[in-house]
């Protein structure tokens, strides 16, 4: 019996274990998501305002 109820000790601590990870794993998409979008934009705007003699300077 006791060792009937380890198991099930042990069962529910993974399950939330799991569910932690799940929620990290879930914020660190977002993050990455986030990060992207915002490294999109950045570009944008630094191509709109120098793009133009950026790409004169590069020639």
């Amino acid at each position: 019996m006791d060792k009937k109820a380890t198991f099930v000790q042990l069962a529910e601590q993974i399950e939330k274990i799991n569910s932690v990870y799940e929620k990290v794993h879930k914020q660190e998409e977002e993050i990455i998501t986030y990060a992207e979008d915002y490294n999109k934009e950045k570009e944008k705007l630094f191509t709109r305002k120098y793009g133009a003699k950026y790409i004169k300077h590069m020639s």
